[in-house]
């Protein structure tokens, strides 16, 4: 009578069958799976009409009676869809026989949702690990790894699972190893939150900056059980904050020099004139050549300047263009920054010069400017020349020497370790400037002395 008070209220799908696999016992929950009333014991289970896909119960109960093992079975209602999973086990008599099978039949609805959740998460870790460009990992408390995306052995070409443990350390620049670990381990001591940056070698033996970030898993008691991380590739910034640095330090040699240059033709322009007047047309002229030359700069981003386009600009701002009075030609020549500043000055003082008193100032007067390369062995030079032609009235000796002249017979073999030769002769000005086109060995700019 207890027992069967005890079936009677439980709510656990419960069925008993003896040896003939005929009905013994069932709990009321067992009406929602089979139709069963009174007259149902000691039916055959087979003649028991039930609401589950479940044909092969009879036999399964047949294979637990033969074997005495436990069957297992995943089978759904007909009518509700639920899924059900019956357990089959042997029942023993009070004298230690087999006296039946016991059949339990558990609702297992929540636990495949579960299952199914539990799968369609994982599916999609797997997914954005593989179309993730980070490298995603997960350690031990000792920095093993237990997993690393794919993305880490496309990279680093390492063996598939070799970066397993501590074999990921392997992949870091042998110079950025200890200050990785000394990382690790202050983050362990600290609050659990690791940020580095460090290289790590591609599958092509080269190196590569990486953003490395993990954060502590702890348990109850707080203590360490693993980490959660990634490596981000910061290479591509690493290389613009390098590139950056350059332009920086570029940029600062750069004001030097025309700071050093801006001085010296101010100290010697106000050594050539006598009064304030002349020496602001004049300084001011000098200043807008070097203003010239350095928007042309601004205008590549290689930092060369057109030999060409530096001739062409120096004649243009003074009202001067290419057509009957003015030749211009030469070869593509890319002078640097600090070869296109001095000889950018030069070429304003001949042009300043031919306004003056030659070519550009006199009817009929000419002005050739060409230039060509010369090749010395191993080291190519550029020769430019400066002719002029139809000045009739022309001092071949003159005794002052100005600015424009000093810069030109001094200024440019200092700085640009140039040859050149400045000719008065009838007819007008020919200058030759020869100039080697590799960078100079002096790194300091040019300071034309008073006389």
């Amino acid at each position: 009578m207890d027992v069967r008070n005890a079936l009677e209220s439980t709510g656990v799908p419960l069925l008993a069958l003896d040896v003939s696999l005929r009905v013994r016992a069932f709990t009321p929950a067992m009406v929602e799976l089979f139709e069963l009333g009174g007259d149902v014991y000691g039916r055959p289970i087979e003649a028991v009409s039930s609401y589950l896909h479940y044909d092969e119960l009879a036999e399964d109960c047949r294979d637990v009676l033969r074997t005495l093992q436990r069957q297992e079975r995943d089978v759904s209602n007909s009518r509700t869809g639920c899924p059900f999973r019956v357990c089959a086990m042997p029942c023993y008599t009070a004298a230690g026989e087999v006296g039946g099978v016991t059949l339990t039949f558990t609702n297992i609805g929540a636990i495949t949702r579960l299952e199914t959740s539990l799968l369609e998460s994982q599916e999609r870790l797997r997914l954005l690990a593989s179309v993730t460009p980070s490298f995603l990992f997960t350690t031990n408390p000792e920095m093993a790894w237990n997993y690393v995306n794919p993305r880490f052995y496309e990279f680093t070409g390492m063996a598939e699972s070799s970066a397993l443990g501590q074999g990921w350390l392997t992949a870091i620049h042998p110079n950025d190893l200890a200050r990785t670990k000394a990382g690790w381990a202050e983050a362990s001591a600290s609050d659990g939150e690791f940020e580095l940056e460090f290289r790590l070698r591609t599958a092509a033996g080269a190196w590569s900056w990486f953003l490395g970030r993990a954060s502590v898993k702890r348990d109850r008691y707080g203590i360490i059980i693993g980490w959660y991380g990634s490596f981000a590739n910061v290479h591509k910034r690493h290389r613009a904050e390098e590139r950056q640095q350059l332009l920086l330090n570029e940029l600062q040699h750069r004001v030097k020099n025309i700071l050093a240059v801006v001085r010296s033709v101010l100290t010697r322009t106000l050594d050539t004139t006598s009064n304030l007047e002349e020496f602001g047309a004049h300084f001011n002229g000098r200043f807008s050549a070097i203003s010239r030359t350095q928007g042309v700069l601004a205008r590549t981003p290689d930092g060369l300047v057109d030999l060409e386009e530096l001739v062409s600009e120096e004649l243009y701002a003074q009202g001067v263009a290419q057509g009957d009075q003015v030749t211009i030609e030469g070869p593509s020549i890319s002078l640097t920054d600090r070869t296109a500043q001095t000889l950018g000055l030069a070429i304003h003082e001949l042009t300043t010069n031919a306004l003056k008193f030659g070519a550009l100032a006199v009817r009929g007067g000419t002005i050739s400017v060409n230039w060509h390369v010369l090749s010395h062995r191993e080291d190519k030079h550029l020769v430019l020349e400066w002719q002029e032609k139809g000045v009739e009235i022309i001092d071949l000796l003159p005794e002052q020497v100005g600015f424009g002249r000093e810069l030109i017979e001094k200024g440019l073999p200092y700085e640009l370790q140039a040859q050149t030769t400045l000719v008065f002769r009838s007819g007008g000005v020919w200058c030759r400037i020869e100039l080697p086109l590799a960078a100079p060995a002096t790194n300091e700019s040019f300071t034309i002395a008073a006389t």
